[in-house]
């Protein structure tokens, strides 16, 4: 089985709690399997409510992997790699994609906070853009990632942390200056 994770309870709720305090609706998902997973990322994702005037956030801290070209994300009622049940058991980033980019929402930004989360990318990351543009009012898919498709992300509690404290402005992160972070 996958080992337990120290900080990733505390880091969503930790993020969810800052999100509250600034007048966002959130919702808030703890440990949960596979069906109720796909469940709450379907109702999410395609909510009546929202609209081309929406911004979605979603912020995933977990487990991820890999398996020969297969991304994904891991529910904590997935069963080990040599499982004959591993890949009903666990949601594909592919699957993630598919369901983000049917939301009618203007701009949802996905926070990967997981292991391989990196391989949701099949163009070049990591890159600076350009400052904000009219591009800004068309729709968007934007994907932020505490690792590379190799890599293995500590469970530290460091991304959240980072995230919270560019949030709160402690941190520069407006890298490029257009004024968005």
């Amino acid at each position: 089985n996958w080992p337990e994770l120290d900080n990733a309870v505390s880091d969503a709720k930790n993020i969810s709690a800052e999100l509250k305090r600034r007048g966002y609706s959130t919702m808030l998902l703890l440990n949960v399997g596979h069906e109720e997973l796909e469940r709450a990322l379907t109702s999410f994702y395609l909510r009546k409510d929202v609209d081309d005037k929406s911004r979605l956030l979603l912020w995933y801290a977990g487990h991820g992997g890999t398996t020969e070209n297969y991304s994904f994300l891991v529910p904590v009622n997935a069963p080990n790699k040599s499982s004959r049940a591993f890949k009903n058991k666990v949601l594909s980033l592919d699957r993630f994609k598919e369901l983000s980019g049917k939301a009618e929402a203007n701009h949802v930004l996905v926070v990967f906070d997981s292991c391989f989360s990196g391989t949701i990318f099949s163009a070049s990351r990591g890159v600076l853009g350009d400052p904000i543009t009219e591009e800004v009012f068309e729709p968007v898919r934007q994907f932020i990632t505490s690792g590379s498709a190799d890599e293995e992300v500590k469970d530290n509690g460091n991304f959240a942390a980072l995230f919270l404290s560019a949030l709160n402005g402690e941190t520069n992160a407006d890298a490029n200056d257009d004024g968005y972070l």
